[in-house]
């Protein structure tokens, strides 16, 4: 029997009003078991679960990393960045906002749609939240429980979308699982019977009532998913390797620039979604 652990992550003045949820979810070969469902209500209390959890692997959902020219020291350090963004079609300035994985997720996953890790001036800002973790990750990098390792980064919405097409769920723009009880109570039936994942009558209604509970179980289950190996992986994205049918690779881009663009994409600069 091992367990993993999902978080989703908020900023510290949204924790304070419960909005970083901790999952925790057992596994015993095919059979899964939510076991645990609770508020983190500060930093000390994060990275108590994080230091302190026996989890095989846990999964958060927040960007934990930054865009890489914003956190580039080198004014002439002649990267790729540039060269990538004009065969993307994108201005140079997207990757101080985006990351590489974020905008090959939202090129060939429709309709996923991460958010920029460092505000672009968007109508939502994820900024103090992918702050917050730069700050945590400084302290538990030198923890001796070395909690890192054991730490990726998922993201919630993308799992619920892949998963909804596994439940052959409709596709409504609105209302979604995050503003429909309703439609998180029928997320949570179909986890329970297509997964199977067994989920105790209290924490279901837990996970119905609050979306930051829902997207807690969502980043264990992809916690779940990226140890059996059923991931997502940048390659093929990138057109180097079979893709499911819902990926549309960007074979448009040179041979030369996915291979770098796939070797740039290590698993630090990856967040792990369901492969189904």
């Amino acid at each position: 029997m091992v367990y993993f652990a999902g978080i989703d992550m908020s900023t510290t003045r949204q924790a304070l009003s419960e909005r970083t949820f901790a999952a925790c979810i057992a596994q015993d070969r095919k059979k899964m078991e939510l076991f645990a469902l609770f508020p983190l209500r500060d930093d000390a209390e994060l990275m108590g679960f994080l230091c302190e959890g026996t989890y095989a692997l846990c999964g958060i959902d927040a960007p934990l990393s930054l865009p890489p020219c914003a956190s580039c020291c080198d004014l002439g350090c002649g990267c790729s960045f540039p060269s990538w963004a004009t065969e993307l079609g994108e201005p140079w300035e997207v990757f101080y906002h985006y990351r590489l994985c974020d905008i090959l997720l939202r090129r060939t996953v429709p309709p996923l749609s991460p958010k920029p890790a460092l505000s672009n001036g968007g109508p939502i800002d994820i900024t103090p939240l992918s702050l917050r973790w730069l700050r945590l990750s400084r302290v538990l990098a030198t923890h001796p429980c070395r909690p890192m390792a054991r730490v990726i980064e998922v993201y919630a919405s993308g799992t619920a979308h892949l998963l909804a097409k596994k439940f052959a769920f409709s596709s409504p723009t609105r209302p979604t699982y995050r503003t429909s009880a309703a439609l998180r109570a029928r997320y949570v039936s179909c986890c329970v019977s297509v997964l199977p994942l067994h989920v105790p009558p209290a924490l279901g209604a837990l996970m119905i009532e609050r979306q930051d509970a829902l997207d807690a179980v969502l980043a264990a289950l992809s916690a779940v998913f990226a140890a059996q190996g059923r991931v997502l992986q940048p390659r093929m994205l990138l057109g180097l390797t079979p893709a499911p049918a819902y990926v549309k690779p960007l074979r448009h881009l040179s041979l030369a620039t996915r291979e770098e663009m796939a070797h740039h994409l290590t698993p630090q600069n990856w967040p792990m979604l369901p492969n189904l």
